[in-house]
């Protein structure tokens, strides 16, 4: 039968979870997260909910490349803004970019296809442009845990005052090796995850019941294990 359209409780609790101890980001379970189909869906719900026709998307390139075609399915314009050489974000160059239509910066840490992970100050200086602005930052995270020589991840919506106005992005797929899963998940303020809810549900049902499951199971064993295959 079909599961609730946000998810089962079990996994959206677990989330919630996982969200505090590993991202130090505090979302509500019945009102902060939604499970869907794979990280594709979770940016497919992010388009749906955040973007009107003619709204401005502003993304570091190169970049993956799903990005740039679905925005063409909602009518957004995504400005690119080059790398510099070591694949850091040109955040100068960002802000110079910021017009009246612009509507978010996504941000995709580590990145594909790069392999860029953000400095600390490097996402300071974005989430300082996403405040001035009055903007929303959708941070992409499915490969925050592809990181080497000490470096550390930080999510945009465990900082003051970020979490509503920073939709995150994850997935099982890449830490797991469970693409086939097509499990992903969303945490967001609860406008935009009320809006996801309703595309969600008149769009594709909910995601797969017993796939949910096997995500609980997965997100319960941690991540300690993907220390040895980073070695």
């Amino acid at each position: 039968y079909y599961a609730p359209t946000k998810g089962v409780p079990e996994l959206l609790q677990q989330l919630e979870h996982k969200l505090k101890s590993t991202n130090n980001i505090e979302a509500n379970w019945k009102e902060n997260i939604i499970v869907t189909n794979g990280g594709s869906q979770a940016l497919n719900l992010t388009f749906a909910s955040l973007f009107n026709p003619g709204d401005e998307l502003i993304i570091s390139s190169p970049n993956f490349i799903s990005y740039f075609y679905l925005s063409l399915f909602f009518g957004v314009k995504v400005i690119e803004v080059e790398r510099k050489n070591d694949f850091s974000p040109d955040i100068e160059k960002i802000n110079k970019l910021i017009t009246n239509k612009t509507k978010a910066i996504l941000i995709n840490s580590p990145n594909n296809p790069t392999g860029h992970s953000l400095s600390r100050n490097e996402l300071q200086g974005i989430v300082e442009i996403v405040k001035n602005n009055d903007l929303y930052l959708i941070s992409d995270e499915v490969y925050e845990n592809y990181l080497y020589d000490g470096t550390e991840h930080t999510s945009p919506a465990s900082l003051k005052g970020m979490f509503e106005r920073t939709i995150t992005l994850n997935a099982m797929s890449k830490l797991y090796s469970a693409t086939g899963f097509r499990m992903g998940y969303v945490a967001a303020n609860k406008e935009i995850i009320d809006l996801m809810e309703k595309y969600h549900q008149y769009t594709a049902a909910g995601t797969n019941h017993p796939a949910q499951y096997g995500f609980l199971e997965a997100l319960k064993i941690g991540s300690g294990f993907f220390d040895e295959i980073l070695e």
